[in-house]
């Protein structure tokens, strides 16, 4: 990989493929418990939603870390619903209020 700027600057760089092989994903060890799942938001339709995605998908962490870190804590002044939903259990529902 090569760069020329225009002040004269060169960058050359050599790129080769790792020596190792990719590491092999296991699964997380809170994959199959059983989990809360909260959710806050404007409308309650926009909360229902949410929790629904999470319903569907009640093994991806990674989803709902992201969902916990982004819309877990907001404001209830500007976000008055709030919702929770049950992960992998025999009764797996979901709740939202204001």
């Amino acid at each position: 990989m090569s760069s020329f700027g225009v002040g004269g600057s060169n960058v050359h760089t050599l790129l080769r493929s790792p020596d190792f092989s990719a590491p092999i994903r296991t699964e997380h060890n809170a994959t199959t418990a059983t989990r809360l799942v909260t959710c806050g938001g404007r409308m309650k339709e926009g909360v229902q939603a949410t929790l629904s995605k999470m319903l569907e998908h009640p093994t991806d962490v990674d989803m709902q870390y992201l969902l916990q870190s982004s819309v877990g804590d907001l404001s209830t002044v500007t976000h008055p619903y709030r919702g929770f939903a049950l992960l992998n259990s025999e009764t797996s529902r979901q709740t939202v209020e204001v």
